[in-house]
């Protein structure tokens, strides 16, 4: 059964959508548009096809915006996108039944993680974020409050949260660490080779 790796993240700003798919694309040829969408909720009703430039206009009307990606690597991947207490909320996710595959399951999933930072090394200067959540079969609550958010989402096992951020309120489940430049502390749930090695991407991508 495929599983499905995601990353979640809360910002003040639009995302430039044409700007991200570039990168991704450079990053990766395989990755194409496949379609924009935007739907009144989560049942899909009213489901109207848009260009990447009507985004902004559906988000601010609280319609969900989806942005269905294709590549020959993954089952599906894509992009989710949200406007909640005056904030974006987005959800990229992928596919895949790579993910099972027990001698290479690392591999393919590091592939995907440096492509989401490749992203935010390129964006990181023009997008601040709230927070960043990356998991497997998430179920992410975006709440107003940092300390609710984290309480109502499961499968999350690394978060990256603003400084601004409260200290104290954290589950007793995440280790807490900070980066160097004291912007970001990110909270770790798991000590193994993979989720450190998930924490010093993160790290090294956000101490910019």
């Amino acid at each position: 059964m495929a599983e499905t790796l995601s990353f979640h993240i809360v910002s003040d700003n639009l995302a430039d959508f044409e700007k991200i798919l570039a990168l991704v694309k450079n990053y990766n040829p395989d990755v194409d548009l496949s379609a924009v969408s935007s739907m009144d909720n989560w049942m899909w009703e009213n489901r109207q096809y848009l260009n990447i430039d009507g985004i902004e206009e559906k988000l601010l009307q609280e319609k969900i915006v989806f942005i269905d990606l294709k590549s020959p690597a993954v089952n599906d991947i894509g992009i989710y996108a949200e406007y909640i207490n005056n904030k974006y909320v987005y959800d990229l996710w992928i596919n895949s039944d790579e993910f099972n595959d027990t001698d290479t399951r690392i591999e393919h999933i590091n592939k995907y993680i440096k492509i989401f930072n490749h992203v935010l090394k390129k964006t990181v200067n023009r997008f601040t974020f709230d927070l960043i959540a990356v998991g497997f079969e998430t179920v992410f609550n975006y709440q107003k409050n940092i300390i609710d958010t984290i309480k109502r989402s499961d499968n999350i096992f690394l978060w990256a949260i603003n400084e601004r951020m409260p200290e104290t309120g954290f589950t007793d489940k995440y280790k807490i660490y900070k980066s160097s430049n004291n912007v970001y502390k990110f909270l770790l749930n798991g000590e193994s080779d993979f989720e450190m090695s998930v924490l010093r991407l993160f790290k090294e991508t956000l101490n910019k």
